[in-house]
């Protein structure tokens, strides 16, 4: 699968959050994971990079919604996949 650059730059961005979030020994968690993006997001001058940034933040809360809806209807397969 290829994936376009601004892809490749939101994958970036959402790696290097989980590695901040475990070089601070802090549990890597949906909530932990957002609140690092933000705090991303809020220092983040280079346009390209703050749309980055809010790419990464959309993909971990359409996952964690598609889970959720998985969940409550019943139907929980593994299939929430964040990118």
């Amino acid at each position: 699968m290829h994936k376009n650059e601004d892809e490749r730059l939101s994958d970036i961005i959402m790696g290097k959050a989980v590695i901040e979030l475990l070089d601070e020994i802090a549990p890597v968690t949906i909530s932990s994971l957002l609140l690092k993006l933000q705090a991303f997001l809020l220092r983040e001058e280079n346009a390209n990079k703050e749309k980055a940034i809010r790419r990464a933040i959309e993909e971990v809360k359409g996952a964690t919604d598609q889970y959720r809806s998985l969940r409550q209807g019943g139907a929980l397969v593994n299939t929430a996949v964040i990118h």
